[in-house]
């Protein structure tokens, strides 16, 4: 038989959904020990009510015995580490009953996974311990609300599962966003201009005058290690300088709908959001100060001092945001150089449809990430090279969808 004629016999989906509830193997059971009753009450068949008599033991064992193995059981949610956009996330378990327990499932439903119903087999349980932990892969930005948890058991036969809700301490999980390791920053643009009228621009890890020696911290340049005290201390320090290209950095993120293009995680905000974790982070790591500052139903500060070993109130801050500001998003970034007027790199968003521009000090470096609309729209998965081009104090980086970020400012 051809497979073209094969595909005829094949059935549909909805059809397929009602054999499954219908025949099922306790309904099966089911119809063959009524046989037998009424075969045996018909023909007087001894050995037939004996079979009816096995079939409905068994039945009977399925249906009561997994209600019997879920009764007095608690259950305790452990959560051990943060979750992150684009990284694997765990849930560990400490189950408690009365008696022991063999072949249940755990079921959780997670709004922020890919797969959104990830499940943990326990195949014997005695006392009280942490039983593995179920695995998942977060896939959405935000807060999340956990409660219930689904519980179910099929032992000792599986002809029957019993299904029973726990309710779980109920906790608020904090995805944080998807951040990459970016290469560099832009520097600062001096203000002066040369005679022709061009901005020259400070020489990139510009050195002054020597400032001290600190201890060596992951993310330090190698060029700047002090190789004669290690020599002498066996310790690692690095010397620091009075830089003559310092940067200060300040990130204002637009919260407005009307900025959000596209879908999911590879929408304009969802950039937006990743681009701001990325350059912060770095910022902190390589010792540059830096402050964030946005609005969507309420005022966000950050002030990120150099070397911040913990982050957390940044990416809280970044997992609850919703794109739903009413303010306005120039008036937004004009208050922010106000409130922090020491920043000399004021990093800002929109749209390529956007013309409008924040008004500036000439001494301010104007990091402009311009989102194209079109790709945001219509994605298309292909290695796109970020554009970008300078204009007096202000740098345009044209961002599209589904490209690489860790270059942007390469």
């Amino acid at each position: 038989m051809s497979q073209s004629a094969f595909s005829h016999f094949i059935l549909s989906p909805k059809s397929q959904a009602l054999l499954k509830r219908w025949l099922n193997l306790h309904i099966v059971i089911w119809i063959l020990a009524l046989s037998s009753f009424f075969i045996a009450w018909n023909r007087g068949l001894t050995l037939l009510y004996g079979l009816f008599s096995l079939l409905a033991a068994v039945l009977l064992i399925s249906y009561f015995f997994p209600i019997l193995q879920l009764r007095n059981l608690k259950i305790k949610r452990i959560i051990k580490e943060d979750f992150h956009v684009g990284q694997m996330g765990h849930f560990y378990y400490q189950i408690s009953s009365t008696h022991k327990i063999r072949h249940i499932k755990l079921e959780e439903t997670l709004s922020f996974s890919q797969n959104q119903k990830p499940k943990v087999f326990i195949q014997e349980l005695t006392g009280i311990k942490t039983q593995g932990k179920v695995s998942f892969q977060c896939t959405q930005r935000g807060c999340f609300q956990l409660s219930a948890l689904k519980v179910s058991s099929a032992y000792p036969f599986g002809i029957f599962t019993f299904f029973k809700t726990i309710k779980v301490c109920t906790k608020n999980i904090l995805v944080f966003p998807k951040t990459v390791e970016l290469f560099t920053l832009p520097i600062p643009i001096r203000a002066n201009a040369t005679s022709l009228g061009e901005i020259a621009i400070a020489e990139q890890n510009g050195r002054g005058e020597f400032l001290n020696v600190r201890e060596y911290k992951p993310g330090d340049e190698i060029s700047r290690l002090n190789w004669k005290a290690y020599a002498r201390y066996q310790q690692w320090t690095v010397k620091e300088y009075e830089r003559s290209d310092q940067s200060t950095l300040l990130v204002v993120l637009d919260c407005q709908p009307s900025f959000k293009l596209g879908v999911g995680n590879d929408s304009t905000f969802e950039y937006a959001i990743t681009l701001t974790a990325s350059m912060l982070q770095y910022a902190t790591r390589h010792g540059i100060q830096s402050y964030f500052v946005t609005y969507d139903s309420q005022l966000w500060e950050h002030n990120i001092p150099p070397h911040t070993p913990d982050l957390y109130a940044l990416f809280e801050c970044l997992a609850k945001l919703n794109c739903n500001s009413q303010e306005a998003y120039l008036p937004l970034v004009e208050y922010a150089h106000h409130r922090f007027p020491n920043a000399n790199l004021i990093t800002t968003f929109r749209l390529d449809s956007q013309e409008s521009q924040p008004k500036l000090a000439a001494q301010i470096t104007h990091i402009d990430l311009t989102m194209n609309s079109n790709s945001f729209n219509y994605p298309i998965q292909i290695d796109i090279q970020t554009k970008s081009q300078k204009q007096g104090n202000r740098l345009t980086y044209e961002l599209y969808a589904a490209q690489a970020l860790e270059h942007i400012f390469q």
